[in-house]
């Protein structure tokens, strides 16, 4: 398969690539995208290093997902470079709060766009320029411009998840049942190590451990149960307990999938109508803030859930 285009991104930019590469075989006819982190441009079982250099040598258009942190990785300097070695056209898109005046010279000397309207044109633009060919509706950079948006929101979502579950330091799990789409929900909660009162299953993160890990150990040990932590977006809250040590809890929507006794004793996991669990959650948190963090990210649970 011979190339056209070629994406140079990192792994935390995949979304963004792919949306772009999508849009531009949907705008352009006959168009071939070279992105590293798509099946269909490397194999399985083909060798990435020879791909890469294949599509290089290939290729009359770089385009750079430049972002601060991309900006920091090597590889994308490697790529960058070759296409310059190679003559080979070349436009950095910026994006995730990188503006073009922040380019280093390397990359400010192409002309740049952003994800907005005139970032869109400027790459159709170059397109039509070098390839020969226009946009098959021109019309339709509007909603070029949403869908790189969208994609550009979900790369930022997944860094700022990434980096706040990298600062958790307890992870736990609202579990619920739900029997049809429009019954009501259940959530199960227990009670805390001193018995005295009720909380989402959770535990502390072990320095190295992995969260997941942690979070299936805890709902066996308190809650006796096995879920899909797949359920929704992980929650993040943090409180000062009464003691005034700080929480940095990641809660996960779990859909419980069985339920049988747990392995820790006095724990009485119990299911309550999600109508009635604010009122649980608040006994006997008068002397700490951990209820309001709680009740904030049951509501966002809730709203997700409708």
């Amino acid at each position: 398969m011979a190339y056209d285009i070629f994406i140079s991104h990192t792994s935390q930019e995949v979304d963004l690539a792919e949306a772009l590469k999508r849009q531009i075989q949907e705008d352009f006819a006959d168009f071939e995208v070279f992105i590293s982190s798509d099946d269909s441009s490397i194999g399985s079982n083909q060798e990435w290093m020879n791909q890469i250099k294949a599509a290089l040598l290939e290729v009359k258009l770089m385009v750079v997902l430049c972002s601060v942190d991309s900006l920091k990785r090597p590889w994308i300097s490697f790529e960058a470079g070759a296409a310059w070695i190679k003559q080979i056209d070349m436009m950095p898109i910026c994006h995730g709060g990188l503006v073009a005046g922040s380019l280093p010279s390397s990359y400010s000397a192409f002309q740049s766009g952003g994800i907005n309207a005139l970032g869109v044109r400027r790459l159709y633009a170059n397109i039509t320029r070098i390839f020969d060919k226009k946009a098959r509706d021109e019309q339709k950079i509007v909603s070029a411009v949403h869908a790189l948006e969208k994609a550009e929101k979900v790369v930022m979502r997944k860094k700022v998840t990434a980096k706040r579950l990298s600062e958790a330091n307890a992870v736990g799990a609202i579990c619920f049942r739900q029997d049809t789409a429009d019954a009501d929900i259940e959530i199960l909660l227990v009670r805390t190590s001193s018995r005295d009162r009720w909380i989402f299953p959770k535990g502390t993160i072990t320095p190295g451990s992995d969260h997941l890990a942690t979070l299936g150990r805890e709902l066996e040990e308190e809650a006796g149960v096995v879920g899909d932590v797949n359920a929704g977006e992980p929650i993040f809250l943090t409180y000062r307990k009464g003691d005034g040590t700080q929480k940095n809890l990641v809660l996960y929507p779990v859909r419980v999938i069985s339920f049988g006794p747990p392995k820790e004793a006095g724990r009485l996991p119990t299911w309550i109508s999600a109508s009635k669990v604010l009122k649980k959650l608040k006994e006997g948190r008068e002397r700490d803030d951990s209820f309001d963090a709680l009740a904030t990210a049951f509501n966002f649970f809730v709203a997700t859930r409708k």
